[in-house]
């Protein structure tokens, strides 16, 4: 039976639907931030039906970002009751975790192994940029990389995915299972780690570049310039080419607000 829902949100007064629920597993509830709307969506279809945006699993009002949103069953047109959504987003037809089922389970080794030496020369390459202006500085950024991406990141992450004590495309999944317990899934939209990962990248990745345009400024050098080329190729391959193949091919790339596919 179709379960016909609207929604309401009370901070801004508007309302969405009537939107029709199969009580499948294989559909959810999305929102498009352009056209400011929710649809139903099939888990595999990331474009908004109207205007093409990508789409968002629903978390909050797509019209002003309130989570104080309720919905109302109108196939009890008697009963005018509006219940408030949990956060995250669950209702009677849904899971709290959406798998892809068509990801892939474990990635090749000779692939978690480039993708590492990958992100090591990347690492590498912002050291050595920042120690043109302090060997101190460069030790601190090194520093920072490994306790964040080593430690903190795979606390904050991969402790609640899908692929934790797994070879997920860069092998983290098994990485944090040397320092910490397994987490829950349902957290892994909602983890804060979600915010911090790309805080985390972008420092790693613009502040040897600015350092380093900073510095060829004041004397060029052709060393200087490669040094910004490679991390320039190095981090569009590791944060864009690779990221998206990875993520195209993650189980979690329903739940992921991160998710470049």
């Amino acid at each position: 039976m179709t379960q016909l829902i609207k929604v309401l949100c009370k901070t801004c007064k508007k309302t969405y639907g009537p939107l029709g629920l199969h009580g499948s597993s294989f559909e959810s509830l999305m929102k498009c931030t352009k056209c400011k709307d929710l649809f139903v969506l099939s888990n595999e279809d990331k474009t908004c039906p109207n205007c093409k945006s990508f789409v968002m699993l629903f978390d909050a009002c797509p019209n002003c970002s309130s989570k104080n949103t309720f919905y109302r069953d109108m196939n009890l047109p008697d009963t005018p009751i509006w219940i408030k959504f949990k956060t995250p987003f669950s209702c009677e037809h849904t899971t709290e975790t959406k798998i892809y089922e068509a990801g892939i389970e474990e990635c090749s080794k000779p692939g978690i192994m480039f993708g590492n030496l990958v992100m090591i020369v990347w690492i590498a390459l912002g050291a050595f940029a920042l120690s043109i202006l302090s060997p101190i500085i460069a030790i601190i950024y090194a520093l920072f990389a490994v306790i964040m991406i080593v430690f903190v990141l795979r606390k904050l992450l991969c402790t609640n995915c899908y692929y934790y004590g797994k070879w997920c495309h860069i092998g983290w999944g098994k990485l944090a299972t040397l320092f910490f317990k397994k987490g829950d899934q349902s957290k892994f939209k909602t983890s804060i780690g979600q915010k911090v990962a790309p805080v985390t990248y972008g420092i790693l990745t613009l502040l040897p570049l600015l350092i380093l345009i900073f510095s060829m400024f004041q004397q060029f050098s052709f060393l200087k310039l490669g040094i910004f080329i490679g991390i320039l190729i190095v981090g569009g391959y590791s944060g864009g080419i690779a990221r998206k193949k990875a993520c195209n091919e993650c189980k979690m790339k329903l739940n992921c607000p991160n998710c470049a596919a």
